[in-house]
Order: structure tokens, then sequence, then C-alpha cells
């Protein structure tokens, strides 16, 4: 085989400047680097063009547009190339060559560095054993990619008493080595009595005692050099439920904590897999899903979309939720509310969403329910679904979940979850503001949970579906469970299905 069939199998475009082989590194920041190598200067044959016995080696910095890196990180980022014992400190998303001597059997390295000025870590990648024979490379040999990078979690707001989980186990060196880490809290309020579980772990925790300001510091070392980063943990005593003046709308608070999110133990939907553990800041969430009435008051008269008209045709009068509309008619009421109140209402996310169904992230398959079928009861569901209501399983959720029915309730006519919150099994499907990936971890079109961030993941970057939760008055008992999930497209309305309820951040009740 030809040296340039070898490289065509591995990446080589022939015909003309351009033949290359890309190395793509996903950082812990998402710094995205790509080391390009042109080998030649037409197609795939060898030499520098000017009849000398040279290899181009070229090299690109790229940070792409969903990049999660902040625009003044990168001055916090400086570039190093080493080739041959030459060191060349580059400019970011700067473009070059470097021109290396050829001989028969070479054995090259080339190591790119980031260093991060601001102390917090580095980015590596190393490729070994670059051999050229006759001014090509005709194969490359082992490739190292290493990173560290302290992160300390970034900064929250927790309702005051919350136990406060801290987490570096995702800066880890990517060869294996071990890493040490140190946390200390070096700011408190005033007569705060708090302590971490744990100083020399990974994974430590301590309880808010007193509203104010709480500051960590997170140490690391790989055996050599130490990296640092801080986390601003905020707490406030806040109310347990909040009116909205203008509008007389109710919203609970759901504090703020860590869960396993998702479900690998009950009906094997891949949608809900794998469990994956998910942290969530305060916020409120509407008490109860938005009703046609309160619908109405904004849009106005004789705007509900709903299928059964509950304002005018149905007592009590306007408590039934509003349904029939899209996720783009959501958006379009809160825009309308926002503008109304001044207050910065949304949708909640996805992981907001289950938390506060599950009362907080407890192990609820139904929202408020303290059942948990056995092992033997959801098999013999999965067997013969009928085996739900023939052995009479639904009565253990009735009080809690509204499914199987010909028609949605008024809001509130169940038990509440143990936040306060109703209906958040079952009555009308939830818009949530989430992009929808068709599972965990491998979504085959955005797989946004292979790398989903543990603190307030916020879905997608885009996608064509939204997601939807809670299931609908209609649906099974499997369909109500608060780890059931789905997506339909945001312009379609599902006549009488889905409804949805809104979240509001605790900086505005604060005033803020």
């Amino acid at each position: 085989m030809s040296p340039c069939e070898f490289l065509f199998r591995r990446g080589c475009q022939p015909g003309g400047i351009g033949g290359s082989m890309s190395f793509h590194v996903k950082w812990v920041l998402r710094v995205l680097i790509v080391v390009l190598l042109p080998f030649g200067l037409s197609g795939c044959g060898g030499g520098s063009g000017d009849g000398t016995s040279a290899t181009q080696l070229s090299f690109s910095l790229t940070y792409p547009a969903t990049a999660s890196v902040a625009a003044d990180e990168l001055d916090l980022l400086q570039a190093t190339l080493l080739a041959d014992g030459v060191e060349t400190v580059l400019a970011l998303e700067a473009e070059g060559d470097l021109v290396l001597p050829a001989s028969a059997g070479s054995n090259r390295t080339l190591s790119l560095l980031l260093n991060r000025l601001d102390g917090r870590g580095y980015y590596e990648a190393t490729v070994e054993g670059i051999e050229i024979t006759e001014g090509m490379v005709t194969s490359l040999g082992a490739i190292t990619l290493n990173t560290v990078v302290a992160d300390a979690g970034g900064d929250h707001f927790y309702n005051t008493g919350s136990l406060v989980q801290l987490d570096a186990i995702s800066a880890t060196l990517s060869d294996g080595t071990p890493l040490n880490y140190s946390w200390e809290i070096i700011e408190k309020p005033a007569g705060s009595a708090a302590v971490l579980s744990a100083t020399n772990t990974a994974r430590t925790d301590f309880t808010s005692d007193i509203d104010g300001t709480y500051r960590l510091k997170l140490t690391m070392n790989d055996g050599g050099d130490e990296y640092f980063d801080e986390s601003v943990i905020r707490t406030e005593t806040l109310p347990t439920t909040y009116t909205d003046s203008t509008t007389g709308m109710h919203f609970t608070l759901v504090p703020g904590g860590c869960f396993t999110m998702g479900d690998a133990t009950s009906i094997p939907y891949p949608n809900e897999k794998p469990e994956h553990e998910v942290c969530v800041d305060s916020f409120y969430m509407g008490t109860f899903e938005v009703t046609q009435g309160e619908w109405v008051s904004l849009m106005g008269e004789g705007n509900n979309p709903s299928k059964v008209d509950d304002v005018t045709e149905l007592p009590p009068g306007g408590l039934y939720p509003v349904e029939n509309v899209s996720w783009d008619d959501a958006i379009g009421y809160i825009a309308e509310l926002t503008g109304g109140t001044g207050l910065s209402y949304r949708l909640p996310t996805e992981a907001e969403w289950e938390y506060a169904a599950r009362s907080g992230g407890k192990e609820e398959v139904w929202s408020g329910s303290n059942w948990v079928p056995t092992t033997a009861e959801w098999e013999a569901a999965d067997l013969d679904p009928e085996q739900w209501f023939l052995s009479g399983f639904e009565d253990e959720v009735a009080n809690f979940a509204w499914f199987k029915g010909s028609n949605s309730h008024p809001v509130g006519e169940l038990f509440p979850n143990g936040l306060g919150l109703y209906d958040m099994s079952g009555n009308v499907y939830e818009w949530i503001q989430d992009w929808y990936d068709s599972t965990y971890v491998t979504g085959e079109d955005y797989p946004y949970y292979t790398d989903s961030p543990r603190d307030n993941p916020q879905g997608p970057v885009d996608g064509t579906k939204k997601v939807v939760r809670s299931g609908w008055f209609k649906g099974t008992i499997e369909n109500v469970r608060t780890t059931a999930r789905a997506g339909y497209k945001p312009t379609w309305n599902l006549i009488g299905m889905v409804g949805f309820r809104l979240a509001l951040p605790v900086t505005e009740v604060l005033g803020e």
C-alpha cells in the first residue's frame, strides 16, 4: 500500500493543498482543539514545493460557537507548541506552519499545551512517533490527551438550612493519574458554625446555617503543580410560598439540592437512562398548572384555546388547566406575563421539573406517592400491562395522579406532593424549557447527556422537539411517572393534551 493510500484511509484528501489528519479533543471547559497535519503541497505527495526535502505541519485552534468558555476566559489561556524540542508560544485562534526536516524513519513528537493563566489547570495533546519517509508522514504513533482543570462547581443560590454538596470529581486526568483534593471554607457569615464533612476528598458537603455568603476554595494537585478554584454559595431564608400581587398566581419554593435523575430500575424506557447526578439551585415553581382563567385574564376573552372551554362552559369557572397550547404559545403567554408584572417568569428546565415532581429529588415513582412497586410487580406489568388494572395497583397512586380519565380536572383536586405542588403526575402534559434529547447518553441527533453538566443543566443548545413531562389524563399509570419523558415539536398544540406551569427565580421574589 502506498503512503497516499494509507493517508487517504486515515483522512487525507487527495488533490491540492489540504490533505489532513484531525484529532478532536473535547476538554473539561469544552475548548475544542483541532490539530491539523497537512503533508506536502500537492495531494498526498511530499516535499516543500521548492525541491527541498521537508514536511509541513500546520496547526489551528478553533472555538466552536457552542463552546461554554466565556469570552473573557479565552484571554486566560496561553498556547504552546512543542515540536522536535522547539517551543513556540502561539496566539489563540491563529494558524501557522512549522516546517520540519524530513528523514527516513524519523521519530517525532508534536505537543500542544494550553495553560490557564488563572492557575486553574491546563489542557494538553501529544502526538508521538510521527514517522516521516521521503517527505511524507506515513504513520502516527500514540496520541496522548491530558487535561486537568480545578472546578469547584461554580456559584449557587440555596435556601438557608440546605445541605450544600460540592463535587470536584469531574476534574480528573484523562490518563488516570490520581489527583489530590483539598477543600476549605475561606469565608462564611458571622456566627456561622458551618463545617465541611470532609476536606481531602473529591466530594464534600456542609449545611448552611445562617443567611449570607459562603466562599469555598478547592486546591488540587497531580503530584506536582497545584491548581485552584473557588465557589461562592449564597443562602437566604426564603418564603415557602409566593403569590404574585398582580395576577394572584401561586408559587411554591423548591429548595435547591442534588438528586439522581432518570430511572434505571422500573419500566425499561431507554430515554430515561442512565441515572445521573444533577444539582439545581433553589427556585419557585407554579403550585398549579396555568389555568384557563389565568390564560384568558391575560390573553383576552374569546381567546381560550382549550379543547373543553372551562371558562364559559364548565364549573367552577376557569380552574381547569389551559391546554391545546404549543410551546410557542406558552412562551408568548410568558412574554405577556413578564411585561405586565415586571417579573422574569419562564418554563422550568427538565432537571428542575423532575426534581420538583419528586418532592425535592426523592425516589418517588409518582409525584407525592410513597408506593414503590416490587420487582415482581414491575415484571408482571411488563409482561401484561393489564396486570396494573387487574391487581388494583392504580389505587396506590390515585390520590396523587390523574390518568385513564375522559377529561382533565380542575387543578388542585388531588393531594399535593411533598413540596406542596399539585398535578405533577397526569392531568395534562407540561411543556419544558429544554430541547428534547431522545436519550440521556447516546442521543443520535443531540447527544447532550453524554456530558450533561451536573449543576443546573439547561438541555441541548438546539433540536427539533421540546420536552414534555407529567403525562396526561388519558395516559396509563406508566405514562404519569415522574421520570417519564417525551418530546414534541414546539409548534404543535396536541389538542387537549398539553399545558404548562411556570418557574420563577428566587431573586425575583427577593426583589433583586
